[in-house]
């Protein structure tokens, strides 16, 4: 009898998870337009000068001998990291 109310406890929420992922979706799709422009207008020139400067230290680091320290290493590192998660 336990497992009854448990198992209707389950359903119950697993119907409201979907209603509320359902409703998020419909509010996410239905926005306007110009809402999403001011979004990809403001991240392009992140992701260009990010793309630029990671990658920019990830060779210097790489191709310059006095530069190989492990700080720079690190610092290297995370330039790919960030790189990748750009991508991603």
């Amino acid at each position: 009898m336990e497992f009854e109310h448990f198992d209707t406890a389950i359903q119950f929420n697993i119907s409201l998870n979907k209603s509320i992922l359902k409703g998020l979706l419909n509010d996410h799709f239905t926005n306007s337009s110009d809402d999403y422009l001011v979004f990809v207008i403001l991240y392009i020139p992140a992701f260009i000068v990010g793309l630029f400067g990671n990658g920019l230290l990830a060779l210097l680091v790489i191709c310059k001998r006095r530069c190989r320290s492990m700080t720079n290493y690190f610092l290297c590192n995370l330039a790919f990291a960030d790189l990748a998660g750009e991508f991603i």
